[in-house]
């Protein structure tokens, strides 16, 4: 038997939401440390593609040529030429962006070209934040995020040549407005 050829999509939406009703029963979003739970069918967004690093990197670079109004990339190693040339090329174009970068691993030099890269990102008029994580003295910035507009995307693929050798994934995820605020919220948490 296959597939039915119409799915009830009221009343699949009316079983994901019960599970998810029932899963999340008890648990408490005011609590230290809670994640930020959304239980509407909605979601804070919808998952577009899971990738491995040549395409997340593929796609980031199409991204950026598409950005409207904004870029914000997170990293924890950064060196690759051609988001560097995608972010330079987003902002020549009047985009607002901005790279939040791990201060200690960029101060480090552990990945050769991340200070340079940064440095010509910074010279060319892209605001660069370099940050230590969540407490003032310790931790580390490890996300490795790019937010396009209302598209993020997020995962394990560092930005850097040596992650394109790695099994690295990331997803794409297109947003909603509640998705993109949410997100904002996170990354004025890193500054």
């Amino acid at each position: 038997q296959g597939a039915p050829s119409v799915l009830d999509y009221d009343a699949l939406n009316d079983t994901v939401h019960a599970v998810a009703n029932t899963m999340f029963t008890g648990y408490d979003p005011n609590a230290d440390d809670a994640a930020d739970v959304t239980l509407s069918m909605s979601g804070l967004g919808k998952t577009l593609a899971i990738m491995g690093a040549r395409q997340t990197v593929k796609m980031a670079c199409f991204l950026m040529l598409k950005a409207t109004k904004q870029i914000v990339l997170t990293c924890y190693t950064f060196d690759l030429p051609q988001i560097v040339a995608g972010l330079l090329g987003a902002a020549a174009r009047g985009i607002q962006v901005c790279v939040i970068a791990d201060m200690g691993h960029t101060l480090s030099g552990a990945t050769g070209q991340m200070a340079t890269r940064l440095g010509e990102l910074k010279q060319k008029g892209v605001e660069v934040l370099l940050v230590r994580g969540t407490t003032e003295k310790t931790g580390i910035q490890h996300s490795k995020t790019l937010l396009v507009d209302s598209l993020l995307i997020v995962g394990s693929t560092n930005w850097t040549e040596s992650s394109m050798k790695n099994n690295e994934v990331s997803v794409l995820l297109s947003l909603h407005d509640e998705g993109v605020r949410s997100i904002a919220y996170r990354h004025g948490l890193m500054i």
